[in-house]
C-alpha cells in the first residue's frame, strides 16, 4: 500500500476515533450530570427522612413521658384504693364493735331494771310455835 493512501486511512481512523472519544466524553458528562441531579434529589429525600426521624424521636420521647405520668397515676390510684379499702373495713369493724357493745350494755341495763322492778320476796314473819301453856 502506498504511503499517501496509508496516511489517508490513518487520518480517517484517527478522525473516527476522535469522534468516538468525543461521543464517549459527552455521554460521560451527561451521565455525571444525571448522577449529580440524582444525588441532589437523594439529599433532599434524605433531609426529609431526617426530619421525619427527628419528629418520630420527639413523639417517642413525649409518649415515654406520658406513659411515666400514667404509670405514676396508676400506682397512686392503686395505693389510694388499698388504703380506702383498709380504712373502710376498719371503720366497719369499729361500728360493728360499737353496736355490739351498745347492745350488750343495753341488755345489761335492762336486766338491772327488771331486777329492780320485781318485788323481792319479803322474808316471811317467823312462825311462832303454839304454846302449850294455854
Amino acid at each position: 500500500m502506498p504511503r499517501p493512501e496509508l496516511d489517508a486511512k490513518l487520518e480517517l481512523l484517527e478522525t473516527r476515533m476522535d469522534a468516538r472519544v468525543a461521543s464517549i466524553e459527552s455521554k460521560i458528562d451527561a451521565f455525571l450530570a444525571s448522577q449529580a441531579a440524582r444525588d441532589s434529589a437523594q439529599g433532599i429525600r434524605n433531609s426529609g427522612f431526617e426530619t421525619a426521624i427527628q419528629r418520630l424521636e420527639r413523639s417517642t420521647a413525649e409518649l415515654k413521658a406520658s406513659l411515666n405520668t400514667l404509670k405514676t397515676t396508676m400506682i397512686v390510684t392503686a395505693i389510694s384504693t388499698v388504703l380506702a379499702i383498709v380504712f373502710g373495713i376498719a371503720s366497719f369493724n369499729s361500728a360493728l364493735t360499737s353496736n355490739m357493745l351498745a347492745a350488750f350494755q343495753a341488755g345489761r341495763s335492762s336486766a338491772g331494771v327488771e331486777q329492780r322492778e320485781r318485788p323481792s320476796p319479803e322474808p316471811a314473819p317467823p312462825v311462832q310455835a303454839p304454846s302449850s301453856a294455854q
